[in-house]
């Protein structure tokens, strides 16, 4: 078989895929990025079961060599532009990407044409959201003869070791004005508000989550027959959520616009989370939540399901492994494609360790 090329492999979602992917195909992973020394230590810890190279995604041609070697790419960065995805198609690569940002998923969607034409496929929104959180909807909505309202919620742990993406990632969308879909119209929303209140498992209690631009809510009126669909973001401390809410409400933020602002939120964010990690404040608990109201035989009620677990990171890059896998093994239909029209949920539940928890239920259909 050719190589499996993990772009990011070094990182940390990235070096969960490569150990995961190694184990099955040792020699065939490869770890590459820009910065050679780090995917040389990580591939000398590894033992050589994975191996270094030097590439940058931005600066080469459609010819390069590296993708007459190579069989599966899988995308641990978030892209600027489309190029290097379509050097893949061009060659034949097939292609999974884990990126959670809806504005490059959305650039890629438009490759559909193009995938197709040269017998490739391609995957999108692997992770936990999107990713599980599609699935996890798609599950439900398959129980339901009619569906009225679809809602989805990520909590995320100030404990897990975000560092500088993780922060970026939450203050380029806590600004964000977005259109979700609702009643089949775009309706303009804001992030961090509109707070709903939402009944978890016991471990966790009853949260207040707020609107975020989350991918799922995007993909999902596109891969499933829904036209209300919201998400809703929270932290794993209560203080922290509602913090941001309030800092939001005030303005606060309005400054991000301004990059040397934004830099100082980014430290200053950076060192709260390090203080709290040396406080044991906060966890690395993730949880996802997802509700369908609908009707089952002209009775109204809600089915949901809530999946939860630790280490996000870690997750990410076992969903994304076990598609690897999936994609190395099995022929799929070529274009693009998001991780619910290939596959259900139990096709990763089933392979998942036990550390992950999920609970389904029915309430009251009358």
């Amino acid at each position: 078989m050719k190589n499996i090329l993990v772009i990011g492999g070094y990182g940390q979602v990235g070096t969960v895929i490569c150990k995961s992917l190694s184990q099955i195909y040792p020699g065939k992973v490869i770890a590459a990025g820009r910065n050679f020394e780090k995917a040389k230590r990580f591939s000398l810890s590894m033992n050589d079961k994975v191996l270094p190279l030097k590439l940058d995604i931005y600066n080469l041609e459609t010819s390069h060599e590296v993708f007459t070697h190579t069989q599966l790419v899988i995308m641990c960065l978030d892209q600027k532009d489309t190029n290097f995805v379509e050097m893949c198609i061009q060659n034949k690569v097939n292609y999974i990407d884990i990126s959670p940002s809806y504005t490059i998923l959305s650039k890629i969607e438009s490759l559909h044409s193009k995938a197709i034409e040269s017998g490739t496929t391609l995957v999108l929104g692997v992770g936990l959201s999107p990713g599980l959180s599609n699935l996890m909807v798609k599950n439900l909505v398959n129980q339901v003869n009619k569906v009225n309202r679809t809602d989805t919620y990520l909590m995320l742990g100030i404990g897990e070791k975000h560092g500088n993406d993780g922060v970026e990632w939450l203050l380029n969308n806590i600004n964000n004005n977005f259109s979700i879909c609702e009643n089949g119209q775009n309706k303009y929303v804001s992030s961090f508000t509109d707070g709903k209140y939402v009944e978890l498992p016991k471990k966790f209690g009853k949260r207040i989550a707020y609107r975020f631009n989350l991918a799922d809510q995007h993909i999902l009126t596109k891969t499933l027959p829904l036209e209300n669909v919201s998400s809703r973001f929270f932290y794993d401390s209560d203080f922290t959520t509602k913090e941001l809410a309030i800092l939001k409400k005030v303005g606060t933020f309005k400054l991000l616009k301004y990059k040397f602002f934004k830099n100082i939120f980014i430290n200053i964010f950076v060192g709260a989370l390090h203080i709290f990690d040396k406080l044991n404040i906060g966890s690395n608990d993730y949880l996802i939540k997802a509700e369908v109201h609908g009707e089952i035989e002209g009775k109204k009620g809600i089915i949901e399901s809530v999946l939860f677990g630790s280490n996000n990171t870690e997750i990410t890059g076992n969903v994304a492994s076990i598609l690897g896998n999936k994609l190395i093994k099995n022929n799929y239909s070529a274009g693009v494609h998001y991780i619910e029209q290939l596959f259900d949920l139990d096709d990763i539940l089933s392979i998942l360790d036990d550390n992950i928890s999920y609970k389904y239920e029915i309430k009251s259909f009358n």
